[in-house]
């Protein structure tokens, strides 16, 4: 029997076999962890086995596995021939785990990072319970710590959300409960996640820290059609009001360490109903003036109608933004790039780049590898894509702002990881810093030079 396997990878497996005689019948087997789960005719033409005399060209074979193999742990892919019984030549392999740090992404989950999302606010007359959920790594001593007074707040419980999937050396999720009794003058309550083992560690990082609303008169309650166009129909009124105003806070944070004022000139792109330039504007900044930018018009109307401290202005699918060169201090952009080809996104860097002023600072989110780990979307196509090129752009994302928009397939479901990140948009700015599951996509801070 002569054969040789030209490829095995975690998404398919091509070759060639020839047995002598020839057997009209034969077949190829492939194993995955010695479980038998393809059998496939070796019968393709190949012009290249042709030429070499290979037999009559008729002897290859090629097999696409449905999904893709070995996503989170080691595989061990085998091929041989149904009429011998022989492997054939290298036909045989050990694969790495697809979304593993020794495998094709070779991602960031050895570097400890750490995250705090809310989950649920309760209250029971004049006092508040919290569940949060955490993303830190195995060794991580949770803490949590109030940021009025720098007081530690003693959890009542610590719940680790266990997942079999998760590569060992890989930050774990943890549900933290905890309650607490504000003055009654306080508007909000802002909470850190600390490492008790590390308290020489210094201040957290904004996305250790969320922020809860003891206050609501501030926010301008929207139509349900208005915040599932923004933020689809998996958020209440109630998440949108908490999601809104921690990512404000932690925006504002990060802007406030970079540029050090208050008086910012800030571009809220792809505003929406203003989910988080309500927040930063009434109750984290008001010294700040927010410019929202949308491609939604019927969002932008009620943002005229119903948020006079907002100037909002239509913006199109592709540059330019309708505002001058180098006139802001800050631009922001919660789950924007999630839903742009990776053309697109090379553009609108390059526009935001124009419109920010030399040291000013951009936050974009992504949706990276931590959520990548918790989602649905790891289809084999998915996967092949993002381990090509590190961003995958293919799924349409037709919910009820991508099928109103007037360009048909411009609104995608995307997803990227961190090195292609660093990489490609590097060309435009510094990158400060990359947090992950920060809210709870993947945060990007940068900086124009």
């Amino acid at each position: 029997m002569r054969s040789h396997v030209d490829i095995i990878n975690h998404f398919e497996v091509r070759g060639w076999s020839l047995v002598d005689p020839p057997l009209a019948s034969d077949r190829v087997i492939v194993y995955v962890d010695r479980r038998e789960v393809a059998q496939i005719p070796a019968t393709g033409y190949r012009a290249d086995l042709k030429a070499k005399s290979i037999g009559t060209g008729y002897s290859a074979f090629s097999f696409n596995f449905p999904d893709a193999v070995g996503i989170f742990h080691p595989v061990e892919i085998e091929v041989r021939s149904l009429s011998t019984g022989e492997a054939l030549a290298n036909g045989k392999k050990v694969l790495p785990a697809l979304l593993d740090g020794g495998g094709m992404f070779r991602h960031s989950f050895r570097i400890p990072s750490h995250a705090l999302n809310l989950a649920r606010l309760d209250r029971n007359g004049d006092t508040y319970s919290v569940t949060a959920r955490a993303l830190a790594p195995r060794n991580f001593n949770p803490s949590i710590i109030c940021e009025a007074d720098g007081q530690p707040v003693e959890p009542l419980a610590i719940v680790d959300n266990l997942n079999e999937d998760l590569p060992e050396e890989a930050p774990r999720f943890r549900t933290i409960r905890w309650s607490f009794r504000p003055s009654t003058h306080d508007r909000i309550g802002a909470f850190s996640l600390v490492d008790r083992n590390r308290p020489e560690a210094g201040p957290p990082s904004p996305a250790c820290t969320i922020c809860l609303p003891l206050d609501t008169t501030w926010f301008t309650n929207p139509s349900e059609e208005n915040y599932v166009r923004t933020a689809g129909n998996v958020y209440g009124p109630e998440a949108l009001i908490f999601t809104g105003l921690t990512h404000a806070y932690a925006i504002n944070a990060i802007a406030q360490r970079l540029l050090g004022k208050q008086d910012l000139t800030v571009a809220d792109w792809g505003v929406g109903f203003g989910r988080i330039a309500m927040p930063f504007k009434r109750v984290i900044n008001a010294a700040a003036t927010i410019i929202g930018f949308d491609v939604d018009r019927l969002n932008l109307a009620w943002c005229l109608q119903n948020l006079p401290d907002i100037e909002v202005r239509q913006c199109g699918l592709y540059p330019p933004l309708p505002i001058d060169d180098a006139s802001l201090d800050l631009v922001y952009g919660y789950s924007v790039m999630t839903h742009l080809t990776e053309a697109a996104q090379e553009v609108w860097l390059r526009e935001l780049r124009r419109v920010i002023k030399p040291g000013g600072i951009c936050i974009l989110t992504t949706t990276g590898e931590h959520l990548l780990k918790i989602t649905n979307v790891r289809t084999a196509e998915v996967l092949k894509q993002l381990a090509w090129s590190g961003l995958s752009d293919i799924r349409n994302d037709n919910g009820p702002l991508g099928s109103s928009l007037d360009k048909k397939g411009y609104y995608r479901g995307t997803l990227q990881l961190r090195q292609q990140v660093e990489t490609a948009w590097a060309h435009h700015f510094e990158i400060v810093n990359y947090l992950p599951f920060a809210f709870p996509q993947d945060a990007v801070v940068m900086r124009r030079p």
